[in-house]
């Protein structure tokens, strides 16, 4: 399989993403279900299902034009610490007071 562009990632990216969120939105609005963050309401279980949206986007085209090798490699990129742990710490302890 030949590699895909920059562009064409990246607008293959947008449309998996959106296409995803859109379906969630259209069972919301087929089976009538009031939106909430509450996880105990089917409301709130579609905000969590639909929260690693460009995750799953991100992994699907790493995949599709990286192979297999491209995914684990992927994660390890995103999950690289790249500032001291008190900078991660900040942002929490900040909203947390």
């Amino acid at each position: 399989m030949e590699r895909l562009s920059r562009k064409s990632q990246l607008v293959l990216f947008v449309a998996i993403s959106n296409a995803y969120l859109w379906s969630l939105f259209g069972i919301k609005v087929l089976f009538d279900i009031p939106f909430g963050y509450d996880p105990g309401q089917w409301g709130g279980i579609l905000v969590l299902v639909g929260i690693p949206a460009s995750l799953i986007a991100a992994v699907v085209v790493t995949g599709i034009s990286q192979g297999r090798e491209g995914v684990p490699v992927l994660i390890k990129r995103s999950l690289a610490w790249r500032f001291p742990l008190k900078w991660y710490l900040a942002p929490i302890a900040y909203t947390s007071f």
